[in-house]
């Protein structure tokens, strides 16, 4: 059995917003930086929990990290910002019912996400 990873991303509600206009405008995949470390691990779904809240309310299916800057797919307002990794998705979507951070188990320790 193989396992099934996501992770969870903490993000301003200003880049959900501007995520949705941006596949509304018939893009199809867009990548966000971060500096915070990844594992090698097989990554299907990322969810995006808007900071302040405690669960997470947009989901979209997993690309690729990479290193290098995918500036063509990036929001124009940071597509010039350098990150260490950009983290790239697809098929960007509201969830209809948002999920508690405390049903996402963090890996290796398996522990909750609170």
């Amino acid at each position: 059995m193989t396992n099934k990873y996501a992770f969870v991303v903490g993000i301003d509600s200003q880049w959900i917003t501007e995520a949705n206009n941006y596949f509304a405008n018939g893009n199809d995949k867009l990548y966000f930086s971060t500096n915070a470390g990844f594992r090698n691990l097989l990554f299907q779904r990322i969810y995006f929990k808007i900071n302040g809240k405690n669960y997470a309310s947009y989901n979209a299916e997993f690309i690729e990290i990479t290193r290098t800057n995918p500036f063509e797919f990036r929001l124009p307002s940071s597509a010039s910002e350098t990150r260490k990794y950009y983290y790239g998705f697809t098929n960007f979507r509201k969830i209809n019912e948002p999920i508690p951070l405390t049903k996402f188990i963090r890996h290796p320790s398996g522990k909750q996400l609170r």
